[in-house]
């Protein structure tokens, strides 16, 4: 992997240390920096340069902040219950000739009501795929999330009626949840869940299908038995926050909404936890997102000590300034990069397409949420930090006043004494000594709390935002320059943690030491941000394929047609039936969160049935349809009734009759 040394602050900000100054002086440091700011951006030079650079401190994405406390809350609610339907679902377990039966007569229900053109391409898909139920039921899931879900339900309601395994049932059922037809998606699923009784999935999809009729209580039984086979499922602990937030159950909902979020982002859940808790924050749910992914390294280079007694002050001071150089040489380099990325981002340059890739939103969204959480914290304590520096020094000269009042009348005493007189100059340079000696130590202790409790959240907030940038630059220069912007600000919080405070040709002549000129050549490093996701699954004899850039989906021809969804989303698991066990690993199924409009939104995986989300584990994924692979969807609730309104022009809740206007032809 390439490596660039990335460590020069495009504002060059005041060299003046800061930590041996009155608090007047202080004050004018800050003063004279904001001139010089303000100078710099009026300059028309730097004006182009600053195009798409960050300002400091600032992340890219940081809009002005909601006020703080629970947001707009969310209107989403739970469907009403539908007793007609309920009431008409099947009393016991279909046997398999009762399934086969059900499924045939459903088919031939769809084929008749639903659009010709969308029947006639399902029926070209099935001639050309030679009724190979696996190709059909794998073509299937492709025209779902290519947004054809009326062939996508006419070809996995044929696939499961030709052969009905349960993974192809799974699917089957979760698809005519996502359509509204859940009185239809019940007695399939639980066919399937009586082979595979502790299969989260089945245990979701069911618990879905009877919250989308209205039935919250049975929908809890299935839930909660998928929740406890794996603890942050994203669609069944989303549904369950709905429920137990309308039954007034606040800090319930909350825990739930939390494990949505960890198992899986989106937009709507968060929405929805923010809205029902106060000051809640995304970021601390989603660390795993970055686990393994680290762009920092410090390459034997490392943040000097601090002087502790004057004894050490040459040593000590010598790597302080080989610090300090190597800072300055290194912020040079990054000076030219970004100058170099910047001229060249009006000339062609390789696009990335990642600003309308598929985890653009989540990156931006995250972004601010992970800066706002980390200044939030980190300004309050770096300001307590130079506060207690300003008043050692305002104490330590309290001290040096004592001192010198003290041998005023002494030196006057011994003014026609010389041997006393000098004497007298010794023992105030070794009390000074001493003095000097207490200061530094309680000055590098307070600056060594500080970095321990900092410099690994400054690393991971670099981290982090590398991390997201990737999904976010447009194109390769501008991620190169922000990239480079973000190390430059990690560096300048580094210098924060070195104190200017025992420079040798300050030092007492009573104290005397051999200098020591220790260099280091060596420079931190920082990993180019590369996308670390990259999934392909073939299906039939079409293929999905998943990246930082773009999600694609090559399927079968006929599905040309498109409708346009209501409220949805889906989570899929894709493995082998067992799991995909990996070396180091174990046993692991590649997992993928959809939003509403079937783009991805999360990827990661699921370890021996718990999802542990974490991108960085597998860079690369690859499944092709087999007898032991599977490609498993998790529906989740939704408002609407669904995409197949077609499927039926009149839908009974609670024993009224709604009627709907025929929907118009696509």
């Amino acid at each position: 992997m390439k490596k660039f040394n990335v460590l020069v602050s495009l504002i060059l900000m005041s060299s003046t240390p800061l930590f041996s100054q009155t608090p007047a002086e202080f004050d004018k440091i800050i003063k004279d920096v904001n001139k010089k700011l303000e100078k710099m951006k009026n300059d028309p030079k730097y004006k182009d340069l600053l195009k798409g650079i960050p300002p400091a401190e600032t992340n890219p994405a940081v809009k002005e902040k909601e006020p703080a406390g629970i947001t707009k809350p969310d209107t989403r609610k739970l469907p009403v219950k539908n007793n007609l339907l309920l009431s008409q679902l099947p009393k016991k377990k279909f046997s398999r000739q009762e399934l086969v039966s059900f499924l045939n007569s459903l088919f031939a229900d769809l084929q008749k009501k639903l659009p010709a053109e969308k029947v006639k391409a399902a029926q070209a898909i099935i001639s050309q795929l030679n009724k190979d139920a696996a190709q059909i039921a794998g073509t299937g899931l492709l025209a779902w999330y290519k947004n054809a879900p009326s062939e996508a339900a006419l070809l996995i309601v044929y696939a499961a009626s030709q052969s009905p395994d349960d993974n192809t049932l799974n699917n089957c059922g979760a698809i005519l949840n996502l359509c509204g037809l859940e009185e239809k998606a019940i007695p399939v699923l639980k066919y399937a869940l009586a082979n595979q009784p502790a299969n989260s999935t089945l245990l979701n999809n069911i618990g879905q299908a009877y919250t989308g009729l209205g039935d919250p209580d049975t929908a809890m039984y299935y839930l909660m038995g998928c929740i406890r086979q794996s603890a942050n499922h994203p669609e069944a602990c989303a549904t369950v926050a709905y429920i137990e937030y309308e039954k007034g159950n606040i800090e319930k909902a909350q825990q739930y909404a939390e494990q949505s979020i960890k198992g899986g982002y989106s937009s709507t859940t968060a929405k929805f936890y923010k809205s029902i808790k106060k000051g809640a924050k995304l970021s601390p749910l989603m660390k795993s997102w970055l686990s393994g992914r680290k762009y920092f390294q410090f390459n034997g280079f490392s943040v000097p000590d601090n002087c502790r007694k004057w004894e050490d002050c040459e040593e000590v001071y010598a790597k302080q300034q080989s610090f300090k150089k190597k800072i300055e040489a290194l912020r040079e380099q990054l000076k030219q990069v970004v100058i170099q990325n910047t001229q060249t981002i009006t000339s062609p340059t390789k696009s990335l397409n990642w600003k309308e890739g598929p985890f653009a939103k989540l990156a931006q969204e995250l972004k601010i949420e992970i800066s706002d959480l980390y200044h939030e914290a980190k300004t309050p304590a770096h300001m307590d930090y130079l506060e207690k520096l300003v008043r050692t020094s305002l104490e330590e000269h309290e001290n040096d006043m004592a001192l010198n009042y003290k041998y005023i009348p002494l030196f006057k005493a011994a003014e026609k004494n010389p041997p006393l007189y000098e004497r007298y100059i010794h023992e105030k340079c070794l009390e000074k000594v001493t003095l000097d000696n207490k200061w530094f130590d309680f000055r590098a202790g307070l600056a060594d709390r500080y970095k321990a409790a900092w410099l690994q959240k400054d690393i991971e907030n670099y981290d982090w935002t590398v991390f997201l940038t990737i999904m976010t630059a447009p194109n390769e220069n501008i991620l190169k320059s922000e990239c480079a912007t973000y190390a430059s600000f990690l560096l300048e919080r580094f210098t924060n943690y070195v104190l200017d405070n025992c420079n040798p040709q300050q030092k007492p002549d009573c104290v005397k030491s051999d200098p020591a000129n220790g260099q280091n050549g060596n420079s931190p490093v920082f990993d180019e941000a590369n996308c670390p996701i990259e999934i392909n699954v073939i299906l039939g004899k079409g293929k999905m394929m998943l990246n930082c850039q773009r999600f694609t989906i090559d399927g079968a021809d006929g599905l040309t047609g498109e409708i346009k969804f209501v409220t949805r989303g889906s989570t899929a698991v894709i493995g082998s039936g067992k799991g995909t066990h990996i070396p180091e690993y174990g046993v692991i199924k590649q997992f993928i969160k959809f939003d509403r409009d079937n783009q991805p939104s999360w990827v990661g995986s699921q370890h021996d049935e718990r999802l542990v989300l974490t991108t960085t584990e597998l860079n690369t994924f690859t499944l092709q349809d087999g007898d032991r692979n599977i490609f498993a969807i998790n529906s989740g609730f939704y408002k609407e009734p669904g995409v197949l309104k077609a499927y039926t022009t009149e839908r009974q809740i609670n024993n009224k009759v709604i009627n709907r206007p025929k929907p118009k032809p696509n």
